[in-house]
Formats: structure tokens, C-alpha cells, sequence
């Protein structure tokens, strides 16, 4: 299915969630917006990292890491790529694990909206 990875994540007032860089006391830096949260930006930061529970648990495959890697690219290239059932699986898995609630809600609903949603555990 094509999703439109250039849609906003909305908070619960509906209005777009912006990127908000927390003042830093020890450096100076003052609070800074940067933007607004886009399902592709969620997508993109929570495929890249290296987990630490992964790592702690074996690891995950280079196959895996690369299939993440590629998944990424083409979620940065293309504003509606074509997700696989899999790669939507995926995304909800390492969203969730990078993200808190607030986040990872808005991407949930739009990649997997509430008429085809999986039951909560």
C-alpha cells in the first residue's frame, strides 16, 4: 500500500507536533524549534539507530540492519512508497521502541488506521 510519508503527525489538539530542541543550561543553547514532526522523520529516526537491548539480546542480523537501512532510503526518496504488510510491521515495531506515546500514536494511526488496527496486547 502507498502511505504518504509526508503527513504530519498531529497532537491531540489536531494541530501539527513540532520538533522542539530543549534548552541547554550547561551550553547556552536556547529552546529551538525545528520543524514539525512528519510520519517520514519518526519513520527515518527509528529505523537508523542501533538499539541497545538489541545489541544486549545477540544483536540483529546484517541482513536485518540492511533491510532497516534500505527501508529508510526509500522512505526518504519517495513521498507515498509502496509498504508492504511487512514493512508496515516493521515501522510500528521501531517507532514504538524509539518513541514515546505521543509519537508513536499519530504514526500508528496513520500507517495502520484504526479500522484496520491490531488489537492492543
Amino acid at each position: 500500500m502507498r502511505i504518504d510519508v509526508t503527513q504530519n503527525l498531529l497532537g491531540l489538539n489536531g494541530e501539527p507536533m513540532h520538533i522542539v530542541l530543549q534548552a541547554c543550561p550547561m551550553c547556552g543553547r536556547g529552546m529551538e524549534q525545528k520543524g514539525v514532526w512528519t510520519l517520514r522523520r519518526a519513520c527515518e529516526d527509528a529505523l537508523l539507530p542501533d538499539y541497545q537491548d538489541e545489541r544486549q539480546g545477540g544483536g540483529v542480523s546484517e541482513a536485518e540492519k540492511f533491510r532497516r537501512y534500505r527501508l529508510a532510503a526509500r522512505i526518504h526518496d519517495e513521498d507515498k512508497p509502496n509498504l508492504s504488510a511487512q514493512d508496515v510491521v516493521l515501522l510500528l515495531k521501531v517507532v514504538a521502541k524509539m518513541f514515546p506515546p505521543r509519537i508513536y500514536g499519530p504514526a500508528r494511526l496513520i500507517l495502520e488506521p484504526l479500522e484496520q488496527a491490531v488489537p492492543d496486547e
